[in-house]
């Protein structure tokens, strides 16, 4: 990417103007939501996502794994759920999950557990604890109505992988 700098005066306000090019370039419209962190002494400004960076890659990768493997894929972060047959959802998650989410040190959990409330567990079910850094940040359970294959459980595993070497590289 092509580094380009304007400067701008803040005005008596402490607002700055975002060139017009720029809001053209990032699709930026009146009232669009703009996120502002610092890193070291930079600041940055970017379009804010609803969902943050582990949500935004562990959906995609769980779109991506229900369509590859067949199965029901639940997405959790240590909360609430996150997706749901693909969609959005922000339900609590159960009391069983959140304590095994705590005390767990074992990557994968191959007992049936409810995920959220009114939730129908299967016989079949298969979840993987996402951790970075043994810091537990989630999980996603595979659901099916046959056995779960060793080609299957590889597909969630990778997955798995996919997003904790995602979010170590950011």
């Amino acid at each position: 990417m092509k580094t380009v700098g304007i400067i701008r005066n803040i005005d008596a306000n402490g607002r700055i103007v975002i060139p017009k090019q720029f809001r053209d370039i990032y699709n930026i419209n009146c009232f669009d939501p703009i996120e502002l962190y610092l890193e070291d002494d930079i600041i940055h400004l970017r379009v804010y996502q609803e969902l943050d960076r582990f949500e935004n890659i562990a959906q995609l990768n769980c779109k991506v794994l229900s369509s590859l493997s067949g199965c029901h894929i639940i997405l959790t972060d240590t909360e609430k759920v996150l997706s749901n047959k693909g969609r959005y959802n922000m339900q609590q998650i159960s009391k069983e999950l959140k304590e095994i989410l705590k005390v767990t040190n074992a990557l994968y959990v191959e007992e049936s557990i409810q995920i959220y409330e009114n939730h129908e567990n299967t016989k079949n079910q298969l979840t993987a604890i996402i951790s970075i850094e043994e810091k537990v940040i989630g999980s996603i359970t595979m659901e099916s109505t046959i056995q779960i294959s060793i080609e299957k459980r590889c597909m969630l595993h990778y997955a798995v992988k996919s997003i904790t070497e995602y979010i170590k590289t950011k």
